[in-house]
């Protein structure tokens, strides 16, 4: 799979753009952390199409402010070596305070990925010929990559699940543009910090198989395998063609995927989008198992599958340092195969899951105790979704 790596060039990463920008399917915005001397550029679903993630970051600069705290705590910014990386916060949700660290820049291509593809032990020759340490992050239901290009601005390897083809397409041009080009001709650009970007197309879940996307009618990055009639979420089914639906959203998958090129691990056709176990992907593309400080930050946000999601992750196999994942007890519910009784019981099996992993979560200071009786109590309080925080003890 070599989308954007050796052979892509400035003014490939130049054409995609400008095909995107001219062809109205995207439009080219700033980001804004919170460290102001550095800002990185990211293909957006055009405003008229995305009233929800799109107008935020046109609006901030930044999606989820909360998140962009967590990952510059998760990747902090200039490690010279690995260990720098050893015990930034032991107990990161047992203190009462909170420490926020200064967020970066630019993006990443997938340049180092490939060659660390071919051995497995998390080093790589940066530019100068020098071994230094590769950092891993993934970013499962990764939308138009925000948080992907602040991971891989930090440094890190970074893995992007991103199932929609379309949306994907987005985040292959922002990475190859970001990275290419950047502004001065070199990789990373900024004096960008040697992160990558790896998109995946395809949904996660705890077994291979193939399912129907749907997508928020006003928020096309926002999608989900749940079927459009079985939650009061929004949703319309993604079709496999160019044209417009009634909510005048563009169902330009083929389009855009034919604008960029395709992850031959992909096979999506005929409207159908596989799905693949984590574990399975990450094993394939060389990271490394076992606890680890290479292993640093895992994100979730797949609209209702993250229980699916993790299943197919193995955190005892990928024992990701932090962890952060949507929590949406409804659309959880609405995934849910298991039969149970109690409509909470799916939503406490997730945080259960995570729990039972080895994992310390934020909302343990809100919740007394960790019975599944305790915890249905407050999933029944949530309404709408929360980001739940993690860090492995």
């Amino acid at each position: 799979n070599k989308q954007h790596t050796e052979g892509s060039s400035s003014s490939s990463s130049s054409t995609c753009v400008q095909s995107l920008l001219q062809n109205e399917n995207a439009i080219l915005a700033n980001s804004s952390l919170s460290d102001k001397s550095i800002s990185f550029q990211i293909l957006l679903h055009p405003i008229t199409k995305d009233k929800y993630i799109t107008r935020k970051i046109l609006q901030n600069g930044v999606y989820e402010p909360d998140m962009e705290k967590f990952i510059a705590r998760a990747l902090p910014l200039f490690p010279t070596t690995l260990s720098n990386y050893n015990d930034t916060s032991v107990a990161l949700f047992k203190s009462t305070s909170t420490t926020t660290t200064t967020v970066t820049s630019t993006t990443t291509t997938v340049q180092q990925l490939l060659r660390t593809n071919k051995n497995q032990n998390d080093e790589d020759n940066d530019d100068s010929g020098s071994t230094k340490k590769i950092i891993w992050a993934v970013d499962i239901g990764a939308n138009v990559g925000f948080h992907s290009m602040h991971m891989a601005s930090r440094g890190a390897t970074t893995i992007s699940f991103e199932p929609a083809p379309d949306t994907a397409a987005l985040i292959k041009c922002s990475a190859t543009q970001l990275i290419l080009d950047g502004g001065d001709g070199r990789r990373g650009g900024n004096g960008g910090n040697g992160g990558t970007i790896h998109v995946i197309e395809v949904g996660a879940s705890d077994i291979e198989t193939k399912g129907k996307l749907s997508r928020h009618p006003s928020s096309p990055g926002m999608t989900t395998f749940l079927e459009s009639n079985s939650t009061s979420f929004p949703l319309v089914e993604l079709k496999d063609d160019s044209s417009n639906d009634t909510h005048g959203n563009a169902n330009n998958a083929t389009l855009l995927a034919n604008k960029s090129s395709q992850s031959s691990s992909s096979s999506n056709t005929g409207g159908m989008i596989r799905l693949l176990r984590v574990e399975n992907v990450l094993a394939e593309h060389g990271v490394p198992e076992g606890r680890s400080d290479a292993l640093r930050l895992l994100k979730v946000d797949v609209e209702g599958y993250e229980l699916r999601a993790f299943r197919g992750v193995n955190l005892t196999r990928f024992p990701f340092r932090y962890l952060t994942f949507e929590f949406f007890p409804e659309m959880i519910r609405s995934s849910s195969s298991s039969g149970n009784d109690d409509d909470n019981d799916d939503a406490a099996d997730l945080l259960m899951l995570v729990r039972d992993a080895g994992y310390i979560c934020d909302y343990e200071k809100v919740v007394k105790g960790n019975t599944r009786e305790m915890l249905n109590e407050w999933i029944a309080r949530i309404r709408g979704h929360v980001n739940i925080f993690c860090e492995l003890e």
